[in-house]
């Protein structure tokens, strides 16, 4: 009798999980991708504005370069050597110039107004022994130069003006020489650069006792 109920309950345990419905396993949601942001709507005004901020910078590494060049040139007009002087119309002393082979001084005794520029006069000093023959004297001129302005631009401005002089620079004394720099106007003299190349020497025998 016992088996006999024993067996039912099985029976009945067995139909009710047959009528139970099976549970799906649980798939763990998707996950979310990354959110991407929109595209920023100023992108374009910000690419603008930097343009302009480098710009701006590049313009004021230019203008360091300028200052740099500009002090570097005043440096190298203060060296030992005097290969080229730049004389002021202001004052009449005088400076050493060296050429290649010797030394002399030199000084602007006159500038006055010459057709559409000025003649200037010279004077060469030769304190040696020897007599210098066919002397060049290179002459370059223009505005004084100011940190504000452009090195290059400014290079550009200078006249130059090359000439084989006629008379020998005789020894012991002051030669005089007139130059014509034309074009100039009253403010190029603020430069006044002058160099001499005596290319030929003429040493003077000592007189025997």
């Amino acid at each position: 009798m016992l088996k006999k109920i024993a067996a039912m309950v099985v029976l009945v345990a067995l139909s009710i999980a047959a009528q139970t419905p099976s549970r799906k396993p649980t798939v763990p949601a998707p996950s979310q991708k990354p959110t991407v942001p929109a595209q920023n709507r100023n992108g374009q005004d910000s690419t603008n504005e930097l343009s302009e901020r480098l710009g701006a910078l590049e313009k004021r590494v230019a203008k360091l370069e300028d200052t740099v060049t500009f002090y570097k040139f005043e440096i190298d007009q203060k060296q030992d050597k005097q290969d080229m002087v730049l004389l002021d119309p202001s004052s009449r002393g005088f400076l050493r110039l060296d050429s290649d082979n010797s030394t002399f001084l030199i000084s602007l005794e006159d500038a006055s107004p010459y057709l559409n520029g000025y003649r200037i006069k010279l004077d060469i000093g030769n304190p040696s022994d020897a007599t210098f023959s066919n002397a060049k004297l290179k002459v370059r001129w223009s505005h004084a130069l100011k940190s504000i302005d452009s090195y290059d631009s400014w290079q550009k401005s200078i006249h130059e003006k090359e000439v084989t002089l006629t008379d020998d620079l005789a020894p012991g004394k002051w030669n005089s020489v007139t130059v014509d720099l034309i074009p100039c106007a009253s403010d190029e003299l603020g430069y006044l650069e002058v160099s001499l190349q005596t290319p030929t020497i003429t040493l003077h025998a000592v007189p025997s006792r």
